[in-house]
């Protein structure tokens, strides 16, 4: 049981770190592509040997509970940022 316990950790622990990572790499596009990696890996593109089969599914989630925005509209977004001032 206390080992079952400890992969499972080692699994949520691994999801947050590529979560993290994903989200470091590609910023608001990280939902959409943890999502395209879930699909990828359920329609057996994609096979990932040390990551077990609901793995992606779990960074999915992660990254949409730490980015709300799945990066959709990016041109919407940059008209809402201020604009540099001119010297």
């Amino acid at each position: 049981m206390f080992r079952w316990w400890q992969k499972w950790q080692d699994r949520k622990r691994l999801a947050v770190i590529d979560a993290t990572i994903l989200i470091a790499r590609c910023g608001a596009r990280a939902s959409h592509i943890a999502n395209r990696r879930l699909s990828q890996m359920r329609n057996g593109i994609i096979f990932d040997a040390n990551r077990p089969p609901c793995h992606w599914k779990r960074v999915h989630s992660i990254v949409r509970q730490l980015l709300p925005y799945d990066g959709g509209d990016e041109d919407d977004q940059t008209e809402a940022l201020p604009r540099p001032a001119h010297r």
